[in-house]
């Protein structure tokens, strides 16, 4: 069933399944992370860890990256194509439509009464 909200003026649309993913907290924090990431320039699974350290953000790790870029990959968040680097290729992700759409949905989860007024606290 596809629900909707507005805003900020902007309706966003979703449905259950988009919200069905349970990554525990730490997960979750590494996968809207990384859709962000992602949906700013197509990267792969080392780019991204690198990106986490440079920014300070996580200790993200292989055995806790590619699991996830895996999991978003099988969701339809994410689409992934292989580059020749040398001779050997590396998956290169890129954000899908669903990935948007459900980045779109987060990014305004953050924008709704109290988790506003947390976020834009904490970034003070």
């Amino acid at each position: 069933m596809v629900k909707s909200h507005v805003v900020n003026g902007v309706k966003v649309e979703y449905d259950d399944e988009s919200l069905k993913s349970d990554y525990g907290f730490s997960r979750s924090f590494l996968f809207l992370i990384t859709l962000w990431f992602i949906s700013r320039k197509p990267s792969c699974g080392y780019g991204i860890m690198k990106r986490f350290q440079a920014e300070e953000l996580h200790t993200a790790t292989p055995s806790r990256m590619y699991p996830i870029l895996s999991a978003m990959e099988s969701d339809g968040l994410l689409s992934c194509s292989l580059e020749p680097v040398g001779r050997r290729k590396r998956k290169v992700y890129s954000i899908t439509a669903k990935g948007r759409k459900t980045l779109k949905f987060w990014k305004s989860m953050f924008f709704n009464g109290m988790k506003h007024e947390f976020f834009s606290d904490m970034l003070r």
